[in-house]
Formats: C-alpha cells, sequence, structure tokens
C-alpha cells in the first residue's frame, strides 16, 4: 500500500466487514476480504477490497471494478455520507507470472482520455430542468427531446399539434424510431392521423406500415391472451370438475357405508340435500 495513503488511515478504525453484492442477473457473489477504515483529516471512510486470483486473467480489473461499484451501491443505500475510498489489491498466487493488467485504466489504449472523459464525469443533458423553447434551438435533435421531456404524459396528440412542425424539417435519422415510439405509446386513431398529416410525405407508407404492424401484433397477443385463458379456465374447469366428484364419492360412502344422516353429510360436504336425496336414491340396498 502507498505509504502517503497508509499514513491517512486510522488503523485503529481498521475493520473486517461481512459485504455481499447480488448482481443485476440475481448472482450472489462475496469478495474475499473488505475492510472499512476511517481516514484521518476528516476525509471521511474508505474500505480495502482485497482479493484472491490463483490464475492469470486479463479482466481482473473488470472483476474489481464490479465489486466496486456494488460496494459503492450498498454503501450509498445503507450510509448517509458519501465514501471517500475504495482501494483495491490483488492477492495473485498462480504458477506462472501474472500477465494480465493492473488496473481499469490500463485495458484501454487512451487512458488520459478515458480519465479525462469516463472518469471526469458525465455530459448532463437536463431535460427535466431545459424550456421547450430553448430544445427546440437544439435543431435536429429537438423533437426526440421533447419526445423524451413530454411524452411521459402520455398525450402524443397534444404534443404533435405543438411540436409536430418539427417533423417536417428535412429528414430526420431517428424518425423510424420516433414514430414506433409514438405509436407504442399512444395508439388512438386521432394520433395516427395527426402523425400522417404532419410527417415529410416520403414517411407516410411508413407511418401506416408501422400502424398496421402493431395492430397485428396486438391481434396476434390478444388470440395468445384468449388461447392462454381458455387453457387456465379449462385447467380450472377439471379441477373443480374432480372436487365435485370426489365430494360426491365421499358422500356416498357416508350414505352406505357409515349410514350418516342427511344433515349431517351437508354439512360436512356442502352438498345440497336434493344432491344427498338423489345420492341415496341411487345407492342399491343392501341384500
Amino acid at each position: 500500500m502507498p505509504k502517503n495513503l497508509l499514513h491517512l488511515m486510522d488503523l485503529r478504525s481498521l475493520k473486517l466487514t461481512n459485504k455481499s453484492f447480488v448482481s443485476r442477473a440475481g448472482k450472489h457473489s462475496h469478495s474475499d476480504l473488505v475492510y472499512s477504515v476511517r481516514l484521518s483529516r476528516k476525509l471521511g471512510d474508505a474500505y480495502i477490497v482485497l482479493e484472491h486470483f490463483s490464475t492469470s486473467r486479463p479482466d481482473i480489473p473488470l472483476i474489481q471494478l464490479e465489486y466496486n461499484v456494488a460496494l459503492l451501491q450498498q454503501h450509498l443505500q445503507e450510509e448517509d455520507a458519501k465514501l471517500s475510498l475504495i482501494f483495491n489489491i490483488c492477492l495473485y498466487s498462480g504458477k506462472e507470472p501474472h500477465k494480465g493488467e493492473v488496473t481499469a485504466l490500463d485495458l484501454f489504449a487512451k487512458p488520459d482520455l478515458i480519465r479525462l472523459y469516463w472518469l471526469g464525469g458525465n455530459q448532463l443533458a437536463n431535460l427535466q430542468q431545459d424550456t421547450p423553447e430553448k430544445i427546440i434551438r437544439d435543431e435536429e435533435v429537438a423533437f426526440a427531446e421533447l419526445l423524451l421531456k413530454e411524452g411521459k404524459a402520455g398525450n402524443f396528440y397534444k404534443l404533435l399539434n405543438k411540436y409536430g412542425y418539427l417533423l417536417q424539417k428535412g429528414t430526420l435519422p431517428y424518425m423510424e424510431v420516433a414514430i414506433l415510439y409514438i405509436l407504442q405509446q399512444d395508439s388512438r386513431e386521432e394520433t395516427l392521423e395527426k402523425l400522417k398529416e404532419l410527417t415529410n410525405p416520403r414517411y407516410k407508407n411508413l407511418v401506416m406500415s408501422i400502424a398496421q404492424r402493431l395492430r397485428t401484433e396486438g391481434r396476434e397477443e390478444g388470440i395468445q391472451k384468449g388461447i392462454q385463458k381458455g387453457r387456465q379456465e379449462g385447467r380450472e374447469e377439471g379441477k373443480k370438475e374432480g372436487m365435485h366428484t370426489r365430494t360426491l364419492d365421499i358422500a356416498r360412502n357416508m350414505l352406505h357405508n357409515l349410514k350418516l344422516g342427511i344433515d349431517v353429510i351437508q354439512q360436512a360436504t356442502g352438498l345440497s340435500k336434493t344432491a344427498i336425496s338423489r345420492l341415496r336414491r341411487s345407492v342399491p340396498s343392501p341384500a
């Protein structure tokens, strides 16, 4: 461990944690050892992650990065304060010399670009804060941004009525995706007609083609749901019939073998007196 980092650690606070992580795929994983330690100079808390590898592999930094992300997510959910540092230690004990990369930056051809533009932060396009007037100035991408900003209300007819003129400005590279998105979210006839009215003539056939495809998919989905519902109802009906047959068998046994009265059988089985009387008539008298 670098000496300057070691000097920042309050080693009296060093303790082993019990950290485990669940990936998005549902896979449960444990890092080998995770220590927490408090940093001096009011720098906050840090984690030291030790991972043991017995074979040399090129993706070791990615495995460590996966644990780091899960650890950071867990920390943010459980703690109020932000985490100051995660320090990784790879414990390698393979028979062959380690030939993989040591850090995630080493996996890239241009680490300086990654450090500056990937680790340096994301470019935020804040549609929630931007006004429609500002978004319109983005020209070619303006309609896509308005779809994402205003479309969450679900009224695409209103959106098209107000900003549909943007669709007539040349050829938008995302036109097919935009049409598909609109019709998937709002399949009303008035929205389709408004879309055909405003769209550049070369896209009218595309609008109709997508609308027809969605209708066909909707019908097919409805048919499949109907088949599944029919199968489920059939299973339930068969189950009910089986239970009713079993109840009748129990009632016959109570009548014929146990010689119980109708009132007792009715209370035990839930059958009506009429049904039990029919069973009594159908049971042969002993010889």
